[in-house]
C-alpha cells in the first residue's frame, strides 16, 4: 500500500505519471503541504517507509522498480514542491511537475547513477536527484515570467535573493 501510494500505482496507462500528478494535487489542494518543514518531514518519511516497502515489492515481483511503486515519484514531486518563494503557486505546481516529469524520465545525472543499482532504498534515492534540477528550472522559469508581467523581479526570484 505504500509502496504504490495507497494504489496510485495500480494505474493502467503512465503509473509515475499518475502517481507525481496525485503529489502534486495533493500539494495544491492541503494548504499544510506548502509549508518546508511539514513537506519536509512527509518527504523523510516517504523516503524511510517507501524505501522499506519498495524493497518488499521487489523481493515479491523480482522486479527492480516495478511500475506500480510510485511512493519515489511522490517523493520526487514533493521534493521539487519545496520552495520559499512560490508555495501554493499554482503556475509554480504546474511547472514544477512537468520539469519534474521530464526530469525523471530523462533520467540526468546524478540520477542516472542510482538506475543501475538495485532495492528499494535505491529506488527511493532515485527520483529525489532529478527534482534539484527541476526545482532550479521551474523557479528560474517562474521568474522571468514575473519579471515580465511587473517589470522587475520585485526581489522574489531566487538568484536576487542569492545576491543579497
Amino acid at each position: 500500500m505504500i509502496g504504490s501510494f495507497f494504489f496510485v500505482g495500480l494505474s493502467p496507462i503512465s503509473s509515475g505519471t499518475v502517481g507525481s500528478a496525485v503529489a502534486a494535487a495533493l500539494y495544491y489542494a492541503i494548504p499544510q503541504l506548502q509549508l518546508n518543514w511539514v513537506l519536509l518531514v512527509l518527504c523523510a518519511i516517504c523516503l524511510i517507509a517507501g524505501s522499506i516497502a519498495s524493497n518488499v515489492i521487489v523481493l515479491h515481483t523480482k522486479e527492480h522498480d516495478a511500475g506500480i511503486i510510485v511512493i519515489d515519484e511522490v517523493l520526487g514531486q514533493w521534493v521539487a514542491l519545496l520552495s520559499l518563494w512560490y508555495a501554493g503557486d499554482l503556475l509554480f505546481v504546474i511547472v514544477a511537475f512537468v520539469l519534474f516529469r521530464i526530469f525523471d524520465i530523462v533520467k540526468v545525472y546524478p540520477a542516472s547513477r542510482f538506475e543501475r543499482s538495485t532495492g528499494g532504498a535505491s529506488i527511493c534515492c532515485l527520483r529525489p536527484w532529478s527534482a534539484p534540477r527541476c526545482h532550479r528550472t521551474a523557479g528560474e522559469s517562474l521568474s522571468r515570467s514575473e519579471s515580465v508581467r511587473t517589470g522587475e523581479d520585485g526581489g522574489r526570484s531566487p538568484s536576487s535573493t542569492c545576491r543579497r
